[in-house]
């Protein structure tokens, strides 16, 4: 794939959540993704299901236990079922991998 043909690819929305210091209680996935994505929708006007295809990256060993991503899907909302792929390691990896997804 040449340069003159590649997709026109672009990032068109980004939400994340706190990041802090100190905290009186422990959130898990689920609780810290489900405000990005009610943020993410609102910002760029879709709802879930307007997403053809997932990608996310962690890492279970700063998470401290292993499949930590599984919960995290349910923050997606996996019913009906999406298509979904996981990459363990960091979120640009997951951006590569969803890139390449996109451009072929």
């Amino acid at each position: 794939m040449s340069s003159s043909n590649l997709p026109r690819i672009a990032v068109v929305g980004f939400a994340h959540s706190a990041n802090v210091t100190a905290t009186t209680g422990t959130t898990n996935g689920v609780e810290m993704l489900i405000p990005c994505f009610k943020q993410l929708y609102s910002q760029l006007g879709i709802s879930r299901t307007d997403i053809d295809f997932w990608c996310s990256g962690s890492s279970d060993y700063l998470a401290g236990r292993a499949f930590s991503f599984i919960s995290a899907i349910d923050a997606i909302g996996a019913v009906p079922p999406i298509n979904e792929s996981h990459v363990e390691m960091d979120g640009a990896w997951a951006l590569y991998e969803a890139w390449i997804k996109i451009a072929t």
